[in-house]
C-alpha cells in the first residue's frame, strides 16, 4: 500500500493534479529527523481492501492516475473498485478495467453516475466475458 500511494503522490504532483481526499485522509505523513518522509496507513475502509471515491469529480485522469500506480506497484489486494460520480467517462472505464484484467482479485465494480456511454460498456463488456474468467461478482452501472 505504502508503495503504491508513493507512486500515486509522485504522479499527482508531476502532473499537478490534487490527490484524491478520501485516499488522503487514509495516509498521514510524518516527517522524522532527516526530513525523510514515511508514509503510513491510517486505516482500511473496511475488511476488504476496497478504494472508495465518492462525488469527487477527478475524472478520467484520476482514476488513471490510481490506477496506474496501483498496476505499477503490483498492488493486487483490491477486492472492491468503488468510482461513484467520478465523471470517469469511458477512458476511466477503461483504464479500470485494464487493471481488473491484471488483478482477479477483484469481485466488486461501482461505477455508478461516471457519464459512461456505451463505448465505456464495451470495455467492461469484453472484461466480464466468460473467456477472461474474472471473478466479478457485483457490477453497478446505473445511472450512466
Amino acid at each position: 500500500m505504502d508503495k503504491m500511494w508513493a507512486i500515486y503522490t509522485k504522479s499527482c504532483k508531476q502532473l499537478e493534479v490534487p490527490r484524491n481526499k478520501v485516499l488522503e485522509e487514509q495516509h498521514k505523513e510524518e516527517y522524522i529527523d532527516n526530513n525523510k518522509m514515511i508514509l503510513k496507513v491510517s486505516k482500511y475502509l473496511s475488511d476488504a481492501f476496497q478504494f472508495t471515491i465518492l462525488n469527487d469529480p477527478i475524472g478520467w485522469q484520476g482514476i488513471k492516475l490510481l490506477m496506474d500506480a496501483m498496476t505499477t506497484a503490483k498492488y493486487k489486494h483490491a477486492t472492491i473498485l468503488r468510482f461513484c460520480k467520478t465523471n470517469c467517462e469511458d477512458e476511466g472505464a477503461r483504464v479500470v478495467c485494464k487493471y481488473i484484467s491484471i488483478n482477479e482479485n477483484v469481485k466488486f465494480l461501482d461505477l455508478m453516475s461516471n457519464l459512461i456511454s456505451p463505448l465505456g460498456c464495451e470495455f467492461i463488456g469484453k472484461l466480464m466475458a466468460p473467456e477472461m474468467k474474472r471473478g466479478i461478482t457485483h457490477l453497478k452501472l446505473d445511472h450512466n
